[in-house]
């Protein structure tokens, strides 16, 4: 338990924890309380006034003494805030030392305890509570997402493969429930996007199909060499990834100051943002040379788009599993089994490793919403006022135009965020509220900057497919998510200093034993049932009834 320093301003008690306390001075500053040195000070001037030898004019009047105590008490209370708030935001970035790791914000603050209810003998078991929580969310998840994505593919794909799509849209596209003349007009643009991409799609797919053959074995081989291109830079990107994440590790067991630690704790997370920022723009710039359909280019485009994003965690969680769980050194003393024991006062040993990879999966998603903020802060707004104010008068600024609103990108944002729900949701079970707050702070920048800095996109695109483009996408991230989790919960032996499943010394043992021996205790009955529901079989009726 560490000692704590009472600081006495204004009659209210501020109790400070952990290294605060080496900061402060080791007085305690007491307002309007008299000290010893005041009662010394006091003893000396009766003693005075007795001999007869106080001077009053040396001295300073009561109300120049008053303000001076109140200005020492003022600083010093200033300087002991700006303490309390630089260090509670340094936690709360970091989420990795002081309260916040000991909070129920990640998995190893969890405990292993059968709670029995009194004489009830009704039992609270938190590891079996832990793995039916997350199955659970996963299982509405997955249902939710089969549900809209068979929905809105009926509705996107009803129409589109018509032979009369066009007579369909100008004589059955109109909606006659429509009174306000803002609604219709609205209504009237998205049926002439909708045309005219049709339109254009339609004559792009004439130009092609009149091109010579050498012109067509040139284009295929340019787009060879563009998907070689493509490969090289997803697997240097999730190589940088992970050469920052082993620098992150290495670096954090070395005796660095507050600040560099600081910085290395997020340098693979800074590279990540750099990297969703960068080269999804070169993406954009190679598709340009294949010559698809503008329908195809952006569907290629997202596709590759979202395999970055991704695989970026993956890529993050690898690493962390290689270096924390598979390298280490079964003879250290600070380690039990597979995992390091909470008794070693190292502060750059990893003690949970479950715990730390929640703190990244927490610390992405602080970056990732730092990041779109200060993008449009500080990059679409001024582009705006600069193309406001000077696209007559410079060509560049005219050639660069004003921020385009990017459908698509937008769609890879969310489903990105709601992929790091999904994958840290294990080891840090209150993620989906950040989730929120982060969708909540995008969401709503990202209006303001539509309403003000963007102009539509210059090639339309088919808004009816939008709903049923993220759906897919979004049913990728589930996958993407799920069998990373399922691989954990079924294959690694939990750590045994921390979480609902610690001090477990069988080597065999994994996650999902708890649940399975829960289960074992069972009537015959509710016993079937319930691996009956771990069969294939099981399967085949859920997606009937989703039909």
């Amino acid at each position: 338990m560490p000692k704590r320093v009472t600081l006495l301003l204004e009659d209210k008690d501020f109790e400070l924890e952990g290294d605060i306390r080496k900061k402060l001075p080791s007085v305690r500053l007491r307002r309007m309380q008299t000290s010893l040195s005041m009662k010394d000070k006091k003893r000396e001037l009766r003693r005075s006034l007795r001999k007869g030898t106080y001077d009053v004019r040396k001295q300073k009047p009561f109300w120049e003494r008053y303000e001076d105590l109140k200005n020492r008490n003022r600083l010093s209370f200033r300087n002991v805030t700006g303490i309390l708030k630089s260090s509670t935001l340094e936690r709360v970035q970091q989420g990795t030392k002081g309260w916040m790791e000991r909070r129920l914000l990640f998995y190893g603050v969890y405990q292993n305890k059968t709670y029995n209810a009194g004489t009830h003998r009704a039992v609270y078991n938190m590891g079996v509570a832990y793995l039916s929580a997350i199955f659970l969310t996963f299982t509405i998840s997955f249902i939710l997402i089969i549900k809209n994505s068979v929905k809105n593919f009926k509705a996107s794909h009803g129409v589109e493969k018509s032979v009369a799509k066009f007579a369909n849209k100008v004589f059955g596209g109109w909606d006659y429930c429509i009174k306000e003349k803002k609604s219709a007009k609205s209504r009237k643009n998205i049926l002439y996007l909708d045309l005219a991409a049709d339109l254009e799609e339609i004559n792009r797919i004439k130009r092609l199909k009149s091109r010579p053959w050498s012109e067509k074995i040139e284009l295929y081989l340019m787009r060879l060499v563009i998907n070689i291109l493509i490969i090289i830079l997803l697997m240097g990107s999730l190589s940088l990834i992970g050469f920052a994440t082993e620098r992150m590790i290495h670096y954090d067991d070395q005796p660095l100051s507050e600040s560099a630690r600081f910085f290395y704790q997020y340098v693979p997370f800074l590279t990540m943002s750099m990297l969703n920022l960068v080269v999804p723009k070169v993406f954009q710039r190679l598709v340009e040379f294949e010559e698809y359909t503008h329908e195809f280019e952006i569907k290629l485009n997202l596709v590759r788009s979202i395999l970055l994003r991704l695989a970026s965690p993956i890529a993050l969680i690898a690493i962390l599993y290689v270096q924390l769980v598979e390298g280490i050194d079964t003879d250290d003393r600070t380690r039990c089994g597979n995992k390091r024991w909470k008794e070693d006062q190292n502060s750059g040993i990893v003690k949970c490793w479950e715990t730390y990879v929640g703190q990244q999966i927490y610390k992405l998603i602080i970056v990732d919403t730092f990041a779109v903020v200060f993008i449009i802060i500080f990059w679409h707004f001024p582009r705006s006022h600069i193309n406001r104010k000077y696209r007559d008068k410079s060509a560049v600024v005219k050639a660069l135009g004003p921020q385009e609103f990017n459908l698509p990108k937008s769609v890879v944002d969310i489903v990105y965020a709601q992929h790091l729900c999904w994958f840290g949701m294990f080891f840090c079970p209150l993620i989906p509220i950040i989730t929120f707050v982060h969708c909540l702070i995008v969401f709503y920048i990202k209006k303001l900057t539509l309403f003000h800095n963007c102009r539509p996109q210059s090639e339309p695109y088919k808004a009816s497919r939008s709903n049923s483009l993220f759906m897919k996408v979004l049913l990728v991230s589930y996958i993407f998510a799920v069998f990373p989790i399922g691989y954990t919960i079924g294959n690694i032996q939990p750590s045994q200093s921390c979480g609902p499943f610690r001090v477990y010394s069988d080597k065999n043992y994994r996650f999902y034993t708890a649940l399975l021996d829960y289960a074992r205790s069972w009537s015959d009955v509710p016993r079937m049932v319930f691996f009956f529901f771990g069969t294939g079989l099981f399967i085949i009726p859920l997606f009937i009834l989703l039909r």
